[in-house]
């Protein structure tokens, strides 16, 4: 007998499971609690169902069913419906529901408790089987390599298995570190290209720098040359003045001295008034004022111009508004403006027909499910006013 496919409807924590089992050796695998000794003890327990496994406890709402492939090629099919099952392992297969368990269905627990092998049918089931005979000598061996692996006292830095988790660690640790390393290379990549980037503005301020220097240093020079230049114009004035007089009479030189008194009291008066007009500048440049003279002449007239202009308007508007008076003065007086609620309503009934209307140019271009009502003052109480109607 070979089984063939299992469909679990619902059992233990499985639910809607289909498996599919092939020819030989079929492997199930998973974490704790995904589900593998639920899947054997459904298979074990509707193809065997007196086998008495007891996890996990059935219940009522058990179903499923196992289809087997007998050694004559048929197919027949085991079915669980609550805590009962159809199956008839035991008939077909002539060994009984504990056998089957004990030699077909074992658990990791059963694999070390070797006494059951030794006594009864068990035993002489395996004996039988083609090879059964070396199964002490295989069994010994099986459970030398298990020592090897995992030993049944406490479990040493020696064995096998803590050799295999030292050795995975290790290589999670290198991979680890080499997908650290990888990125720090990339992070020490990045910061190269950053300082790089940096260095190169660096070296563009400083070049900008030594260039402001430069001329700095260089308009430095072109104002003490000037200052010279203008030291040696006053000097070759004073040599000249001073050459003139040599060739001026007593007469002539009391003159002079009077001109030059005259010209530096001038000149002091100019100086003094030169200060009273930067005092009245309070800081701002005069060089800016004396280059900008024109445009500030020319601002000065638009000024007065413009306020010929707004005076000139200002006196038509009085004029205008005196005429206004006088007017209305002379006719009866109006009824104030007034709105009314209703025409708010009759706004509503406009837009409803306009949308309705194909001649008109708002036809179906009017969500009317989205009308809104607003007003100030006055407005306000009228939209409350209106506010029961359903089209606002």
């Amino acid at each position: 007998m070979r089984i063939s496919k299992v469909r679990i409807e619902s059992y233990g924590a499985l639910r809607d499971r289909s498996f599919t089992l092939e020819p030989g050796l079929n492997v199930f695998y998973g974490p704790n609690e995904a589900g593998k000794s639920t899947l054997r003890s459904f298979i074990t327990m509707t193809v065997f169902p007196k086998a008495g496994l007891k996890y996990p406890v059935q219940k009522g709402s058990d179903s499923g069913k196992v289809e087997v492939e007998l050694s004559d090629g048929s197919m027949k099919v085991f079915e669980r419906d609550g805590k009962r099952s159809s199956g008839l392992g035991s008939e077909l297969c002539g060994i009984t529901d504990k056998e089957y368990i004990s030699i077909y269905s074992i658990s990791p627990e059963e694999l070390r408790d070797v006494k059951g092998l030794e006594k009864g049918d068990i035993r002489n089931r395996f004996l039988t089987i083609p090879g059964g005979a070396d199964l002490p000598r295989a069994y010994e061996e099986i459970d030398e390599r298990r020592l090897e692996l995992l030993p049944e006292t406490k479990r040493s830095a020696k064995c096998r298995i803590a050799t295999l988790i030292a050795e995975e660690h290790q290589k999670d640790v290198a991979v680890k570190q080499y997908k650290h390393r990888e990125s720090g290379d990339e992070n020490y990549g990045n910061l190269v290209r950053k300082k790089e980037e940096l260095d190169g503005r660096i070296r563009a301020c400083t070049a900008e720098l030594e260039r402001a220097d430069a001329v700095r240093t260089a308009s430095h020079r072109a104002e003490g040359r000037a200052d010279d230049l203008r030291r040696i114009a006053e000097l070759e004035e004073r040599e000249r003045a001073l050459a003139y007089s040599e060739n001026t009479d007593t007469g002539k030189l009391v003159i002079l001295e009077n001109e030059l008194a005259r010209l530096t009291a001038a000149a002091n008066k100019a100086s003094a008034e030169a200060e009273e007009e930067r005092m009245k500048l309070r800081g701002r440049r005069p060089e800016a004022f004396i280059r900008n003279k024109s445009q500030i002449e020319y601002l000065d007239r638009q000024s007065d111009e413009y306020y010929y202009l707004k005076q000139k308007e200002y006196k038509a508007a009085q004029a205008a508004s005196r005429r206004n008076r006088n007017q209305r003065q002379a006719q009866p007086a109006q009824q104030p403006f007034r709105t009314y609620a209703r025409q708010l309503l009759e706004a509503l009934d406009w837009l409803t027909d306009q949308n309705g209307n194909d001649a008109s140019e708002y036809y179906h271009m009017i969500d009317l499910e989205k009308v809104a009502a607003m007003g100030q003052s006055c407005g306000g109480a009228q939209v409350l006013a209106v506010a029961h109607d359903p089209r606002i």
